[in-house]
This record gives C-alpha cells, structure tokens and sequence, in this order.
C-alpha cells in the first residue's frame, strides 16, 4: 500500500480555481478491493481543503501478477537438515503463472537459481502454489536470504520477495530438545 500518491493537473498547471488532477495506481492481485482512497487538496499556500473519500478498483483488464505469501516451516535450518519454502502468487490478468524459482544469497536470477515446484502439479492457473526445498548441508552456518519471483505465460515476472533465515550448526539440534509436559491426575 502506498500511503501518499501525488496527483497531478490534467492541463499540465495547476492554476485555475476549479482543477481535475489525475493519478495512477498499480493493484496487485492479492490486495482486496475495491479499496477507499482519501483524497485531499491544497491550496497556493499550502492550506489543506476537506478530505474526500473515494472508493477505486483496478481496470477491468485485471491486477498485475504478484507473490501473495512466502512461508518457510521453520525459522531456522540445521546445517544437517532441510526445510521447506511455500509461496503463492496470484494475477486477476487472463493469463496464468507458469512457473516459480528461488535464489539464495544473490538476486540476479543468473546462477544458482532453484526451480519450484507447483503444489498442485501444473503450473498452469491466475493462482498457484510452489514449494521448494532449502538443503541446511549446502548452505554456511550464519544468515541467509532467498529472493523469489514467479514469471507469467506472458513472460511477465512478479516483484521479488525476500525471506531471510538461519542455518544452524549441527549441534544446535541436540541442545533444543522438545519437551511435553504432561500434568498428573
């Protein structure tokens, strides 16, 4: 969500008493809409006029392609264990999501790029779930960040998301021992 947006006159100037200004916005398809806009002016001294309040929607040609939600199983990754990335992206455009990819400690999609897999087989619909797996014996001991994107059938790609997490030595994993407390009846 973008808090602030400048408007601008749609003559060019803003120098009549009466002015239509105009702005644009980009929706991703995972925003719910329509949403409420507030709208407010000011004058040639900076005073500020009443607000307004709009409600707007994207075009009907639909909302761009975006990664809705990034999970990993478990904030951390034991050097000798591995865990599970899940994403989902989504489009309201007449196009589907063809495919996920993941690239740890670089985000330029060059080398090292690690192909999703859709959940539900095909990556072939507007709405699609991938996951991948993130191998703790591949990776340094220390703080790492996946950097994700999801391309279209249109060869459009999603805004990168991050997800950042810990590999752990070894050992961490016999220090933290899960306990059950059980109380007597």
């Amino acid at each position: 969500m973008v808090p602030f947006v400048e408007m601008t006159p749609v003559n060019g100037a803003g120098d009549e008493t009466l002015e239509a200004f105009e702005a644009s916005l980009r929706f991703y398809a995972c925003e719910s809409m329509p949403t409420q806009a507030w709208v407010r002016a000011f004058d040639e001294y900076g005073a500020t006029g009443v607000f307004a309040a709009t409600w707007i929607s994207p075009s009907l040609n639909g909302a761009a392609p975006t990664i809705c939600d990034v999970q990993i199983d478990r904030p951390f990754v034991v050097t000798n264990s591995t865990a599970a990335v899940q994403i989902i992206v989504s489009t309201t455009l007449p196009i589907s999501i063809t495919a996920a990819e993941m690239q740890i400690g670089a985000s330029d999609f060059v080398s090292d790029v690690i192909a999703m897999t859709p959940v539900d087989g095909a990556a072939d619909s507007a709405t699609e779930a991938f996951t991948a797996t993130i191998d703790g014996a591949l990776l340094a001991v220390g703080i790492h960040t996946a950097t994700l994107r999801a391309p279209t059938a249109s060869a459009a790609y999603t805004p990168t998301r991050e997800l950042t997490f810990a590999v752990l030595p070894p050992w961490f994993a016999r220090v933290y021992v899960p306990i059950t407390v059980r109380s007597r009846e």
